[in-house]
């Protein structure tokens, strides 16, 4: 029984999205009186971010919890993006605020955004030159 349960949600999520996607259908981008229907859309997206955001959590303790030497890798991973992202957020300056009905605080988390992309991509394109290199090497 336990092995159809995801399979069941599965299903069920499959199911209340076609809803919603038909309830979008009828969102009309000419007659502002149909923007209500656009409603539920977002709501169904939150909540499927939510599960999603829950079910990555709970299959991360699970993971520890069965194979607790899994815990050192998960801590160096989490260390590491703190890194990048403290590292992005000092390179972003937020100074762009007044052109906008905003504050620098809120300015900067957009800088810090893109700053954390560019270094992640940069770090991935430098391993995989890396890896390529190093296997031609070796």
């Amino acid at each position: 029984m336990l092995n159809k349960i995801p399979k069941i949600v599965m299903i069920s999520l499959i199911i209340v999205s076609v809803i919603v996607f038909l309830v979008a259908l009828g969102v009309d981008g000419d007659d502002p009186s149909t923007y209500g229907q656009a409603d539920p859309i977002l709501y169904v997206g939150y909540i499927f971010f939510l599960l999603t955001g829950i079910a990555a959590l709970g299959g991360a303790v699970v993971g520890v919890i069965m194979k607790p030497t899994a815990a050192k890798g998960i801590g160096i991973g989490i260390g590491g993006m703190l890194v990048v992202l403290l590292l992005a957020y000092l390179l972003s300056s937020g100074s762009d605020f007044s052109r906008y009905d905003t504050t620098e605080g809120v300015a900067h988390f957009p800088g810090t955004l893109l700053y954390t992309f560019y270094i992640l991509a940069i770090m991935a394109i430098g391993a995989v030159i890396f890896s390529g290199v190093r296997r031609l090497i070796i």
